[in-house]
């Protein structure tokens, strides 16, 4: 029952959270965007993502509970940052906000939400660690174990959406076939897509708690090749430091796009050297 229940939980956050997106949606929709409004959307939208995404993490181990108030808590702390990104666009560009928004707004927007979800992500197993042992203590293995858990139930998550819909397109392509296009403009209809999208995301993240044998299989797996990765990433490091012993830095910034790349370097280290350390407790395999 205990599952039966965690599950009616997370669709029931899922399908409040596909409302709220619906709504917000509605309200932009209806009013002539302001460079002033990123004030209050940008801390909205931030808040209604990052809680119930949250909660379904939480919940497939704590109770309901404790998933709300520390999803809620969490959420709280970088809605505060999505606060500070709205006020701060109209302040720094001034008269210039709205060609600002207009030519930059997708690449600023994409920038702050793949920092905002690289800190919900990093916290993820602080949080999972205090609501575990209710103390501020974070053994490495446990933060290991959680990090790899909480990616690769994200994996499932987007995998099983991005099926869903494959197949909803499946079932309204084969009736428009027959010359009925009810479901076709049922499934692409916003007022659907927000709550099937988010019940979607929901419903996989509930299937972690009955399946949890296939997430660890799919753990060891991955990082059983990442780890054979590492040392032509190593090689691929060295290489490249000592080829900037001969030529220097000036070229690399001249290219305008060192900046990502050595970010993109820089992450590929961490995930490999971390998946051949694993949780310390294995032998290392070179």
């Amino acid at each position: 029952m205990k599952a039966i229940s965690s599950r009616h939980a997370m669709l029931i956050i899922g399908l409040l959270q596909g409302l709220l997106l619906l709504a917000l949606h509605e309200w932009i929709k209806a009013h002539p965007f302001q460079v002033q409004d990123l004030l209050l959307l940008a801390p909205l939208y931030t808040f209604v993502v990052a809680m119930p995404l949250g909660f379904n993490f939480l919940h497939g181990e704590f109770t309901s509970a404790k998933s709300l108030w520390m999803s809620t808590l969490l959420a709280a702390v970088i809605t505060c940052t999505a606060l500070w990104f709205g006020w701060s666009v109209p302040v720094e560009f001034g008269a210039d906000a709205p060609t600002w928004v207009g030519h930059y707004w997708i690449s600023g927007a994409f920038i702050f939400g793949f920092s905002s979800f690289v800190i919900w992500f990093v916290a993820m197993p602080f949080a999972q660690g205090v609501l575990r042992s209710s103390r501020w203590h974070f053994p490495y293995p446990k933060l290991f174990h959680d990090a790899w858990r909480n990616a690769l139930l994200m994996m499932n998550c987007i995998i099983f959406t991005g099926a869903f819909w494959l197949l909803l397109m499946l079932w309204a392509e084969l009736f428009k076939v027959l010359n009925i296009h009810f479901f076709y403009d049922l499934f692409t209809n916003h007022k659907f897509v927000y709550p099937a999208t988010a019940m979607a995301v929901s419903f996989a993240a509930s299937l972690e708690s009955v399946e949890n044998a296939t997430l660890t299989t799919m753990h060891r797996y991955l990082l059983a090749f990442k780890t054979r990765l590492l040392p032509l990433a190593a090689v691929i490091l060295l290489l490249f430091l000592g080829a900037l012993l001969g030529v220097g830095l000036q070229p690399v910034w001249k290219t305008g796009v060192a900046t990502p790349l050595m970010i993109c370097l820089q992450c590929a280290m961490i995930v490999l050297v971390t998946a051949a350390w694993q949780d310390g407790q294995q032998p290392m395999p070179f």
